[in-house]
């Protein structure tokens, strides 16, 4: 990733992390805000990640059976729920919401 809007110096900022290294992406959701990024995977995993600190928030991998081909977060609540929608190769469509605080481990 790197910021396209950056004069001279675009820094690279990787979004790599070793439990997902096998895992081939099939789907990338950018919120508006730039905030987060979320990415689905050849083996049916969820993955979401902090845009701004460039650090992996949450892998979700009990979700989808087969390969995820749309996911996106479509809302986040007042209450601090992320609420997400995706769905898989097999046609299944998943609503998942979850916690805030939940969902990066507070």
């Amino acid at each position: 990733m790197f910021d396209v809007r950056a004069n001279v110096n675009k820094e690279m900022k990787p979004l790599m992390d070793p439990k997902l290294e096998k895992n081939k992406v099939t789907c990338l959701f950018l919120t508006d805000d730039g905030k987060y990024l979320l990415s689905g995977c050849k083996k049916g995993t969820l993955a979401l990640w902090d845009m701004v600190n460039y650090v992996l928030l949450r892998i979700i991998d009990d979700v989808h059976v087969t390969e995820v081909t749309q996911a996106k977060i479509f809302n986040v609540t007042e209450d601090d729920t992320i609420q997400i929608i995706s769905c898989e190769d097999s046609g299944k469509v998943w609503c998942v919401d979850v916690k805030k605080g939940k969902f990066f481990g507070v």
